[in-house]
């Protein structure tokens, strides 16, 4: 043989690699496949309206200043806010564009209502199974003592 010997080697399953054309039509596929959406849809366009707003006073800086989780720009006394149904707080201008993408409070992740009545059905089923659980586990725990 003239040259180096070029040989292939594979770690595993051969069959477990793409190659670059494969990558390409795999990419192509995902691009053009829109109901592969993942994770939660936006926040409830009417939950976004209703937001309240508050005056940043004295009694929210409690050490320091009020920083936006967002911007991370602090938020000052006497400056208008978003405030979430878990209490913390928001530029307006930082908190809706993330909420016309997401339904979760940035810093806790606390679930907002969406206007996907799918995504809610399944979500309310998802609880009614904890509860079930949960519910299961205290009779158990109560039978066993």
């Amino acid at each position: 043989m003239e040259g180096p010997e070029m040989r292939t080697t594979f770690v595993g399953n051969p069959d477990d690699y793409v190659d670059a054309r494969q990558f390409e039509m795999l990419l192509e596929q995902f691009a053009e496949d829109n109901s592969s959406r993942r994770g939660a849809p936006p926040a409830a366009t009417s939950f976004i309206e209703n937001l309240p707003s508050v005056i940043i006073s004295t009694s929210h800086q409690i050490n320091d200043d009020v920083i936006c989780p967002v911007c991370k720009d602090p938020i000052p006394t006497r400056a208008r806010a978003k405030q979430l149904p878990c209490m913390h707080l928001y530029h307006s201008s930082c908190i809706l564009p993330w909420f016309s993408s997401r339904n979760t409070c940035p810093v806790c992740r606390y679930e907002l209502p969406t206007d996907d009545a799918e995504y809610e059905r399944s979500k309310q089923a998802t609880t009614n199974v904890r509860d079930i659980q949960v519910v299961e586990e205290n009779l158990m725990n109560k039978r066993s003592r």
